[in-house]
Parts: C-alpha cells; structure tokens; sequence
C-alpha cells in the first residue's frame, strides 16, 4: 500500500510528448541541488522505492524510480515509472513515463 504523504508535483511543470507517453522536465525546474532541487519520497513502508506523485485535474498518479542514464560518471536523466496500484485506479497512465533531465 502507497504511503498517504508523498511529495506532489503538478502537471503544469512537466511538458507532455505524446508520441513517447512521456512527461518531461529538467531537473533545474525544481530548484537548484543545494536547496534540495527535486524532492522524492518513500512509496511504501516496507520498501525502499522512491518517487513523487504527479497531480493532474482529475486524478493523482504516483511514479517511481525506474531508471537512471548514466554516461561517462555523468547523470544525463532519471526515468519514472506508474506505480501497479496507479495503473490499477487510472488505466490511462498505463505505459506513461516522467523523464527529468540533469541540466
């Protein structure tokens, strides 16, 4: 079960690819690394995964870490992937991604 207190991040901060069902930001967008920039939480209690949920006019989707794109040492992007619980209460997210890019 999801915890009840993750960090909310509102659709308007994102940019919609369609083509690639795909939300993207910079990571910048956030605020920069040394005041906290993106902030993730704890999705369940008894694990480890992190992520944020993605608030939109209708409904609440939470993500979670799926991938980090790493090249040379260097972060390029972090992917994020539906929870099972959110694709389960909104089929529309079902095969969606949130991409934040390390500018």
């Amino acid at each position: 079960m999801e915890n009840t207190n993750i960090i909310e991040y509102t659709l308007d901060r994102f940019t919609w690819e369609p083509a690639e069902r795909l939300f993207v930001a910079e990571s910048s967008d956030f605020g920069a690394l040394r005041d906290g920039g993106m902030r993730l939480s704890r999705i369940y209690n008894d694990a480890c995964d992190e992520g944020f949920r993605l608030v939109g006019q209708r409904d609440r989707v939470t993500y979670c870490l799926a991938h980090q794109e790493v090249r040379d040492g260097d972060l390029l992007w972090v992917d994020f992937q539906p929870t099972p619980e959110s694709e389960r209460r909104v089929p529309a997210c079902v095969g969606t991604r949130v991409r934040i890019f390390n500018d």
